[in-house]
């Protein structure tokens, strides 16, 4: 109960509320957050995102007492426990074993041979913390489903349609953004202390990944008034870091540890944002996520509304100093630039008068 009172105390400045479960939306006393069918419900997104960046800074065991406080089991717990098994694993004939016993249970990298992680059965994982094992969260008058290959935003919260074509349901898939991935916008293969280019920086036996992201959300906020229905729509960028290390069963293997990042620094549609303390994440695995900008705007509309509601920004830029235990004292500079005047002495890194940045009119500046 400590845990739960700190959680939301940390929270009050956003008025958040537990309460009994009520029917969502159903008046003005209903709680911000609370449990329903096996999920969490949401009052709107601003809730999802005050109660993820507290999260975000909790132990696995204050977040344990943080579901049970709710009633609930997250996906994070279910797979937290599948990543004590992997743990124990000590041959890579165990990891094959395993890889094919949780096969639906857990997302495997079948595309690299010498790639051994394990993650989430989601395509995105930032709402890992929040969703219940299968996947879902409702949000206002919403339901929110993750698979393996896409996610899908039921609008009108109506789980049974969730395999029929319906104009109330909207699906994100890996065509949606100009990537391979859904949210991918850069992951810093240029930036190494020692130079190459691949994505992952390895030193020894360990390497790190970091990945700049932006994910999408639509959902109903009102029952109707004469036909017209409020929906709340925007998105959400961060930057996912994720640690790997060789050890006896072969191959890259995740493994717990705390990540850190310093003096992050990104201009998107929601002007400049500037953090002047160090982020370092509590012993995670096998990722950790922090957030960068979060925008919401709201809109009213008489036919259910598509992604395409969602505008991103034209340009975003990005700086910070990462890094993790496990590879310290290594820590170096990442960025992705698209605006002009961006001032990277703010960092007190040189500029490189060598480099040149592009944005997406095709020129350097």
């Amino acid at each position: 109960m400590a845990v739960v009172l700190t959680l939301f105390s940390a929270c009050q400045q956003e008025e958040l509320d537990v309460n009994e479960p009520q029917i969502a939306g159903a008046n003005k006393n209903t709680p911000d957050v609370y449990t329903e069918n096996g999920y969490l419900a949401f009052k709107n997104m601003s809730t999802v995102d005050s109660v993820m960046n507290v999260l975000s800074g909790m132990s696995r065991e204050q977040k344990d007492a943080w579901d049970a406080q709710m009633g609930f089991k997250s996906a994070r717990a279910d797979f937290e426990k599948l990543f004590d098994e992997y743990e124990q694993l000590n041959s890579q004939a165990e990891f094959l074993a395993f890889k094919e016993k949780y096969r639906q249970q857990l997302t495997f990298n079948d595309a690299d041979p010498e790639d051994n992680s394990i993650d989430y059965p989601f395509v995105e994982t930032i709402f890992s913390e929040v969703l219940n094992k299968d996947g879902i969260m409702k949000v206002g008058y919403s339901l929110y489903v993750f698979s393996k290959d896409n996610y899908k935003i039921i609008l009108d919260g109506d789980i049974t349609k969730i395999d029929q074509m319906d104009r109330n349901i909207i699906t994100v898939g890996q065509s949606s953004l100009k990537s391979s991935s859904i949210s991918m916008i850069h992951n810093f293969p240029e930036d190494h202390p020692e130079g190459g280019n691949d994505r992952w920086y390895t030193k020894g036996k360990r390497r790190l990944l970091n990945e700049l992201k932006v994910l999408r959300f639509v959902n109903k906020t009102s029952d109707g008034l004469g036909g017209w229905y409020s929906y709340e729509y925007g998105y959400k960028y961060y930057l996912k870091q994720r640690a790997q290390k060789k050890r006896t069963i072969g191959g890259w293997n995740d493994y717990k540890t705390t990540y850190r990042m310093s003096k992050p620094k990104f201009m998107g549609g929601q002007g400049l944002f500037v953090s002047k303390s160090n982020y370092a994440s509590p012993e995670v695995k096998p990722n950790a996520d922090f957030h960068l900008d979060f925008k919401v705007d709201v809109g009213v509309y008489r036919e259910e509304p598509s992604i395409d509601i969602v505008v991103l920004p034209n340009k975003v830029s990005f700086s910070g100093i990462t890094s993790c235990r496990g590879i310290d004292p290594t820590e170096y500079l990442i960025d992705y630039i698209e605006h002009t005047g961006w001032d990277l002495d703010a960092f007190e890194n040189p500029v490189n008068p060598k480099r040149f940045y592009w944005d997406r009119t095709g020129g350097p500046y």
